[in-house]
Parts: C-alpha cells; structure tokens; sequence
C-alpha cells in the first residue's frame, strides 16, 4: 500500500475515533439538561399524552371514585351512626336529610356523574400525576385540597364552612372517612392507570 496508504488509513481512524468521542460528550452533556420535547423522554410523554383518551381515563376515575366512597361510606356509617347524630344535633338536623329520603338513597349512582365531573377536571393535568414519582400522593393532596379543606362550598370541615357557618367542626367527624378514601381512591387509580399505559 505504500507509506502514503498507511499514513491516510491511520489518520482516517484518529478522526473517527475523535468523531466518536465528540458524540460521547454531546451524549453526556445532554443527559444533564432538561430533556427538551423532542428528546426520549419528552416524546414518550408526548406519545402517553396522546394515547390516554378522555373517555378511558374519565371512566376509569368515576367507576374507583364510586367504589372507593360507597366502602368507605359503608364502612363509617356502621362504625359512627351518622344519621343518629345528624338527628341528635340541633343544626344538622335542619340542613341534613333523613336516610330514607330518595335523594340519600341516590347518592351512590351520584357518584358517577360527580367522579365524571372531577376526572374531567383532572383530565388535563394527567402527566403530572400518572407515571410520576409519589402521583398518588399528588393526586390524593389535590382531592383533599380542593374537595374537602380547601372546597369553595360552606361545609363542615372547610375553611368557608367554618369561617361563615354554625357548623360545629370535629376533625375526628367526617375527615378520617374523607381522608382514607381519598388515599384509597388515589393510590387504585394511579396504580392501574400505570399497568394500562406500560
């Protein structure tokens, strides 16, 4: 091949070999950043973005939603007499209505048109809860926020509620059954939302 040859073929090797480490580094650096949309990572979320439906994941969110709150209603009511005491109380006993009204017995089919209502709402905000560190605790923090502390409605046991009403507040009343289906609802729900979009 001649000097010539061996030199060009050495030379050839050296710049690819710099050509390759150069693509190493530019590997290297990338992966510190942020990933950018058009990276791995921000087109797998793009692609999860677009495969879960509304329809699925609003359905999916209504049908553990009403689960979750009929067991855990069933579930208190034995265990703390609710009606006795909406009964015995002066004030409950005016805006509460009694077990056999048709809107009480309602209120299990209710929950799906309510668990409609909330999955829609959390519809939008979906990548920052499934397939995300600690989403089911995001998830739970955001019901209890919205739905029972936080809730713009002047019931027992919210802000408003206490600030504008009679309402007596007891936390051991009403929260430990809100919280526990809440984190029941939320943990179920990120769970499976996370085996359906593998």
């Amino acid at each position: 091949m001649g000097l010539v040859g061996v030199w060009y073929k050495k030379l050839l090797k050296r710049i690819e070999r710099k050509a390759d480490q150069e693509l190493v580094n530019k590997m290297i650096n990338s992966s510190q950043k942020e990933p950018s949309p058009l990276s791995l990572k921000g087109r797998c979320k793009w692609m999860f973005n677009r495969r879960e439906s509304p329809l699925r994941f609003i359905s999916r969110f209504s049908v553990i939603h009403t689960l979750t709150y009929t067991i855990f209603g069933i579930i208190f009511m034995l265990l703390s007499d609710y009606f006795s005491y909406f009964e015995s109380d002066e004030i409950m006993s005016l805006v509460m209505k009694p077990a056999d009204a048709l809107t009480v017995r309602l209120a299990v089919p209710a929950q799906l048109i309510r668990g409609a209502i909330l999955g829609s709402a959390i519809y939008p905000f979906r990548s920052n809860i499934i397939k995300e560190e600690f989403g089911w605790l995001k998830l739970a923090w955001l019901m209890f926020a919205l739905t029972a502390i936080g809730a713009v409605i002047t019931g027992p046991g919210s802000i408003e509620g206490i600030l504008y009403t009679n309402f007596p507040f007891d936390p051991l009343t009403g929260y430990p059954e809100i919280i526990l289906q809440i984190l029941a609802f939320s943990i179920i729900f990120v769970w499976w939302s996370n085996r359906k979009n593998k």
